[in-house]
């Protein structure tokens, strides 16, 4: 994340979201106490918390190579240790306490000053005012400096705030960090109101936000596709934009979710030749997933649904289809079976039973223990659980319906339109 190509998408994402039109109008602003009588005021925006305060800044933020050299002091953690409990001693007295060679002291001391004194490094760190001027410090030597501090047991107060943009891996030795977050916040009530508790205002104001959110298309700059080095994620907390949001995911993931439906659906109109079964194919499977609905919850109590779900849907698709394929086919072959076979409607279907059912019995039961056995290894994860125990009643119940009720449908077709000329042979048999 900060190479010099991820510094730059950085910049660009972070630019992006303070550059808004109208980002002053939304974002969470300081409080500013004024005069004797300590009246509160709004200042400016609040600044966001954002790791590229630690590579940019004016020439009075200069982190130097000399800063990482003075870890390497002797006894570093308990001279830093004594520094800060003592901020007005002197490098004699530390001196004196740690016994540490005075040049030594005096190295750490002045990376305390460095550090802690007024407009030190952690200051500028969570100024978080930056808009990516200029070119960034060497890059090599800050993250050298950062890593040191975090693996300093006497600067652990820095390393948990260093923690919060750099993942676990980073370290002295491996200066690279696949991860990083940013914190950017806005605030209310909004101009315009006075208030962000009654139910009406907040509700009105929260369109607002979404709104503008929206109009100035801030969701590109966590679903854009322009990154290289970053694959921006957003942890939204507004529950309005959050309830948009999962609105627009949903509503992409469902049109999704229509094609492999419709290729089903078309596939097995294409191998059967009729638009009959087809129906049948689709009706068999809704069938399939609401009656195991019915079952978890009326007879199982089991009253509650992960978004795992719903990949039982297309689970039940492949199953459900290849079982019509399997039926179908039987039937057909049974044409050939000779005269006892077909002697009557009877007696050929009683072929097909033996011939299909058999080989969709033994698919569809591997298929059950494989999701039973995972409910039953899954105990410490209910939604999991759930699922196995819900896909394999989905599955049993898609093998009832096909021994069922597609045999009915089946007869229907072969009764009605199978081989039958004109329209219905272009539209429901061949």
């Amino acid at each position: 994340a900060f190479s010099l190509r991820g510094l730059d998408e950085l910049c660009e994402l972070h630019n992006l979201m303070l550059g808004a039109n109208g980002y002053a109008d939304y974002c969470q602003r300081e409080v500013v106490v004024q005069g004797e009588a300590h009246t509160e005021e709004m200042g400016e925006c609040k600044p966001p918390l954002t790791p590229l305060t630690f590579f940019f800044g004016d020439a009075s933020y200069d982190p130097s190579e000399d800063d990482v050299a003075a870890f390497d002091v002797e006894n570093f953690d308990e001279v830093m240790s004594w520094a800060l409990a003592n901020p007005l001693a002197s490098a004699s007295d530390a001196a004196a306490a740690t016994g540490c060679a005075q040049t030594e002291c005096e190295r750490v001391l002045d990376l305390r000053s460095r550090l802690n004194g007024p407009g030190g490094f952690l200051n500028h760190w969570l100024s978080g005012r930056t808009r990516c001027e200029g070119t960034p410090k060497n890059l090599r030597t800050v993250k050298r400096l950062v890593a040191k501090i975090r693996g300093s047991p006497s600067l652990s107060v820095y390393g948990s705030f260093i923690n919060t943009f750099f993942d676990k891996g980073f370290s002295f030795d491996n200066l690279r960090s696949r991860y990083t977050r940013s914190f950017y916040e806005y605030g209310a009530p909004l101009d315009g109101f006075t208030s962000y508790i009654t139910s009406s205002e907040k509700g009105d104001q929260d369109k607002m936000f979404v709104d503008w959110w929206d109009d100035e298309n801030l969701r590109r700059a966590y679903t854009g596709s322009g990154w290289e080095e970053l694959q921006p994620s957003a942890l939204i907390t507004s529950p309005k934009l959050l309830l948009r949001e999962f609105l627009k995911v949903a509503t992409y993931d469902g049109i999704l979710a229509i094609v492999p439906i419709a290729a089903v659906f078309l596939i097995v109109w294409l191998h059967t030749g009729s638009l009959l079964l087809a129906f049948a194919t689709l009706a068999e499977q809704v069938l399939s997933l609401t009656t195991a609905l019915f079952f978890t919850a009326g007879v199982l109590q089991i009253k509650w649904l992960s978004f795992q779900h719903f990949l039982a849907l297309y689970i039940v698709l492949a199953i459900g289809a290849d079982d019509v394929f399997v039926f179908v086919d039987a039937w057909r072959q049974s044409f050939y079976a000779g005269p006892d076979v077909n002697r009557d409607l009877a007696t050929r279907m009683s072929w097909v039973y033996r011939r299909a059912g058999l080989a969709m019995l033994i698919t569809s039961l591997t298929t059950c223990a494989s999701f039973i056995a995972m409910a039953l290894s899954s105990r410490e994860i209910p939604d999991l659980q759930n699922f196995g125990i819900f896909t394999a009643l989905v599955i049993a119940i898609d093998y009832a319906l096909v021994m069922t009720w597609l045999t009915a449908i089946v007869v229907i077709w072969h009764n009605n339109f199978e081989m039958k000329p004109g329209l219905c042979c272009a539209c429901c048999g061949t």
